[in-house]
């Protein structure tokens, strides 16, 4: 699982590097690591782990996050993989509001191994400590479906850091 991380990071940054270089627009493309928490809606269980995401401008006015958190509980890990289209509000120099959707791919390894595809809705607040966006603090509250055959909803919670690559 770690070198299908790898590979969608590196995938991911040669990239933008190509549309940066092909573009004169400064793509902005930032990095998101931090700790990530679900609650189960059905069987209540939390899980909880770090997480990583990489975000850069997709397209006009819409970023792309893509980002993977390790989500553990007892003997359990569940793999949650996300492909999240956000649009940006700047709400002040210091504060930015995202909103997104997208899918999800669960992986969970226990007792059993499983796999299943999913949708997320996310909201994500920004606070970068200058105007200059160096270095910044998110939350990012998140609702999930999966369409694997128990139809599990949960909610979820992300905190970190952000930091610009580019």
């Amino acid at each position: 699982m770690k070198i299908v991380t790898a590979c969608i990071t590196a995938t991911l940054l040669l990239t933008c590097l190509q549309a940066r270089a092909d573009d004169d627009k400064d793509i902005p493309v930032r990095i998101e690591f931090g700790g990530a928490g679900e609650w189960s809606l059905e069987d209540h269980q939390i899980q909880r782990g770090p997480s990583v995401a990489i975000e850069f401008e997709g397209f006009k006015d819409y970023e792309i996050e893509v980002g993977t958190a390790p989500l553990r509980h007892g003997h359990t890990t569940e793999w949650n993989t996300d492909v999240i289209i956000k649009k940006e509000y700047a709400l002040s120099p210091h504060f930015e509001f995202e909103a997104g959707l997208g899918p999800e791919w669960n992986h969970t390894v226990g007792s059993h191994i499983s796999n299943s595809a999913g949708a997320e809705v996310e909201a994500e607040l920004i606070y970068w400590t200058s105007e200059r966006h160096h270095f910044g603090w998110y939350l990012e509250p998140a609702y999930g479906y999966d369409f694997g055959k128990e139809h599990e909803q949960s909610l979820g919670i992300g905190i970190g850091l952000t930091v610009p690559l580019f």
